[in-house]
């Protein structure tokens, strides 16, 4: 490994909280970076400051942050889209409640009108059982 990418991978696993890896001011150790450089040479604060300009232990601590807000996000957008959204309940109609409905509605139409014992009458008289015909409309309408 050449030594800006060995320079490069101690400062990605800087740890912001280990106060081993970080001088008082705030700059990475020289001797955590050598440990990752070996014997590709020998590191110097230019080499460090010539791979990442600016690096301190605060960068390192909002690199981290950053990444653990990224994920966090990525964990959350992944959760949502494997939870289909909940699905309103489909009422069905219930048929007791359309056929008093019908009912109410025919019998305030019939009384209404004046025709009910005529419509009644004419309804024996062929053999069509009120009660029965409401609770076919129900049915159909129900369906």
């Amino acid at each position: 490994m050449e030594m800006a990418e060995a320079i490069k991978q101690a400062l990605l696993q800087a740890d912001p909280d280990d106060v081993s890896v970080w001088n008082t001011d705030g700059q990475v150790k020289l001797e955590y970076v050598q440990s990752f450089v070996g014997s590709a040479g020998r590191v110097t604060r230019a080499d460090v400051d010539s791979v990442a300009p600016g690096f301190t232990r605060a960068a390192a601590k909002a690199y981290r942050d950053s990444r653990t807000v990224e994920a966090q996000e990525r964990r959350e957008q992944r959760q949502r889209a494997s939870t289909p959204p909940a699905e309103e309940p489909v009422k069905e109609p219930v048929l007791e409640d359309t056929h008093i409905a019908i009912r109410r509605y025919l019998d305030h139409q019939k009384e209404r009108s004046g025709q009910r014992q005529a419509m009644l009458d004419t309804l024996r008289k062929a053999g069509v059982d009120f009660d029965l015909l409401v609770e076919m409309v129900a049915e159909r309408v129900g369906k």
